[in-house]
């Protein structure tokens, strides 16, 4: 059976055990799903060896109690202070290998990572299996990382398979990846721009005046703060010789497939004032050297709601206010252009690193 259709097969599975659909409550499935129902493992078979793979992928983005209907045990894993399950751990047989799986969850509580130790000097054979299963690697990187980690990297569906090889370990990753950090923009089109514009990543620093500002301007309770990441870099937007704060904020009040909010603010007696508000934003955002109406003009990519992508030219309206990205001026090519691209930061490398900033004051950051 071919992976995609074992997955769509898997997931409706997993569904009707989550909600316990069954002859009690009077719910009689179609011919279709008796068939699956009947094929499917339940919490009293263990989960077969040759479908590790493809069931494990369909657990990604359910709960834990679908995943408790394919395994006969469990140990739940909690954070340090003991008030968050983070998530829960299963003796599996993966690949012919005894060994342990690990779920974690994101903040709606659904299972986005799954880990898996695969051995110790296996590396080929472990990648031999997958290339079986789901073809050759989308990305293989043999440069080790800090940790001194190589992987091969696989995009299945809308998830992610990494093999990463360490120190006398392999590792197994599957990774169902935020859908407000995969809308933003890939870290190639940085590479592809002109040489005309410089990349400058974010400030790497914490700001408590501007994280307040942030906190005030869009009302964001605190439970959310931990949940909230934002980018910024200083600007002198009006050539005045004093610097502007342009800071991009990704999290569950600010950010959607279309973009995220972004700010244009500046501090003056120890009180940071608003210039403007933009919404729909990617990064890295282009500051050209050209200006409309005294201020520097936005490059910004338009992605995702349903618009086709484009770069669009956000041009001031006045008093430091600019133009939505609805309203801007498309640009076919970015040939001509001068200036810097700000938070060029390849962000899902920041989150796999822990190299971002939230808005929770007591763990912020790590350092760049």
């Amino acid at each position: 059976m071919k992976l995609n259709q074992f997955l769509c097969t898997t997931i409706l599975t997993i569904a009707l055990l989550a909600t316990g659909c069954n002859t009690d409550n009077q719910q009689v499935p179609n011919a279709a799903q008796t068939e699956t129902i009947a094929e499917a493992p339940t919490s009293q078979t263990p989960l077969e060896e040759d479908r590790f793979l493809e069931t494990s992928l369909a657990l990604l983005g359910q709960t834990h109690e679908a995943s408790d209907a394919f395994f006969e045990s469990n140990e739940e894993l909690y954070s340090a202070d003991g008030n968050y399950l983070i998530g829960r751990n299963y003796p599996v047989v993966a690949f012919g290998i005894d060994t342990n799986l690990y779920t974690s969850l994101n903040t709606e509580g659904v299972i986005n990572s799954i880990s898996v130790h695969l051995g110790e000097n296996n590396f080929e054979e472990m990648e031999a299996a997958l290339v079986k299963e789901l073809g050759q690697a989308t990305e293989i990187n043999d440069t080790p990382s800090e940790s001194g980690a190589t992987y091969a990297k696989w995009c299945v569906e809308d998830f992610y398979v990494y093999l990463y090889k360490g120190y006398g370990t392999i590792d197994l990753q599957l990774i169902m990846p935020d859908p407000i950090l995969s809308s933003q923009v890939d870290a190639q089109l940085v590479n592809d721009l002109p040489n005309t514009i410089m990349p400058v990543l974010g400030e790497s620093q914490p700001y408590p005046l501007l994280q307040q500002f942030i906190i005030d301007t869009y009302g964001i309770p605190e439970e959310y703060y931990a949940k909230t990441k934002y980018y910024y870099n200083f600007v002198d937007f009006n050539g005045d010789g004093r610097n502007e704060i342009f800071t991009v904020v990704m999290g569950p009040y600010t950010s959607g497939t279309g973009g995220s909010s972004a700010l244009i603010a500046y501090e003056f007696e120890n009180e940071i004032r608003e210039v403007t508000t933009l919404t729909l934003i990617h990064t890295p955002l282009i500051i050209s050297d050209s200006t409309t109406k005294g201020m520097k003009d936005i490059i910004a990519l338009r992605s995702g709601g349903g618009a086709d992508q484009a770069w669009i030219q956000l041009t001031s309206t006045g008093e430091g206010h600019y133009c939505s990205i609805n309203n801007g001026k498309r640009l076919d090519t970015l040939e001509g252009i001068k200036g810097q691209a700000i938070i060029a930061n390849d962000i899902l490398y920041d989150i796999d690193h822990t190299l971002f900033m939230t808005l929770e004051k007591s763990k912020t950051s790590s350092s760049y």
